[in-house]
């Protein structure tokens, strides 16, 4: 079972706003960007208020709000709720993604194991990453120290297949090695 989403807003909230701020560095002005309904996602829209011509899309309508709010030109997926306080998924969510060039898209996940694995807790989850993959340039993980070495049921991706891998601890280099992955660390 995974937190839900009020508890993971508030769990590790320093690691997390680490990693959100590393990653918004990698946003230029004039990008376009999909950010998941994660927590640590969540924490990226601090620290993209002064980007330049950017667009969003995200399926977190809190996140949405806030980004509009700073002017930055946002959409939100649609879909059906799938989580308090507005999560959005199911089909509407994942065919409004069909609909977009993205040059780069956030995400994270319930676990990552140390075979260089990011994992997911159910199928839809899997369905979630697969569909923003196929519309973006770059894949940038987020992934906080508290979900290494974790398992899941479902393989999203391996460490191959996405480009930046940002967390707050670094992973042991004998696993590094064997990936052509970015991996970048807060500390």
């Amino acid at each position: 079972n995974i937190s839900p989403f009020r508890f993971r807003q508030h769990s590790m909230k320093s690691a997390k706003n680490a990693i959100a701020k590393k990653a918004a560095t990698l946003v230029k002005n004039g990008d376009v960007v999909f950010l998941d309904g994660s927590s640590t996602t969540q924490y990226m829209g601090h620290f993209l208020a002064d980007k330049k011509g950017i667009t969003v899309i995200t399926c977190n309508m809190l996140l949405a709000d806030f980004l509009s709010e700073h002017g930055i030109n946002t959409y939100c997926t649609g879909g059906r709720v799938v989580e308090y306080p507005g999560i959005l998924g199911g089909d509407f969510m994942l065919e409004s993604l069909t609909k977009f060039n993205i040059d780069m898209a956030f995400f994270s996940s319930s676990a990552f194991n140390m075979k260089g694995q990011i994992l997911s807790l159910s199928e839809n989850g899997v369905r979630n990453h697969w569909a923003f993959k196929n519309h973006s340039k770059k894949l940038v993980y987020l992934c906080g120290s508290d979900k290494f070495d974790t398992e899941g049921k479902f393989v999203s991706f391996t460490l191959n297949e996405i480009d930046y891998f940002i967390s707050d601890e670094t992973l042991p280099e004998k696993l590094k090695q064997n990936y052509k992955t970015t991996f970048l660390c807060t500390k």
